[in-house]
């Protein structure tokens, strides 16, 4: 999976954009209040949580479980 910059993922703007330590997921935080999880080797959504506003930010641990 390759990102540069701001995407548009799941219809909204992506700009924030984190790696699980052992590459195999990315994370994404949207302005429709989206975090979506992606399976970085086939770009497919694997799950996505709703918040309340935007979604500015978003980490793995560096232990990768959370």
């Amino acid at each position: 999976m390759t990102l540069s910059g701001p995407q548009v993922l799941d219809g909204d703007v992506s700009g924030n954009f984190a790696w699980a330590p052992d590459g195999a997921l990315v994370v994404s935080a949207a302005e429709n209040g989206a975090v979506t999880v992606w399976d970085s080797s086939t770009g497919q959504a694997r799950a996505t949580f709703k918040g309340e506003g935007a979604m500015w930010a978003c980490a793995f641990a560096p232990d990768g479980r959370t």
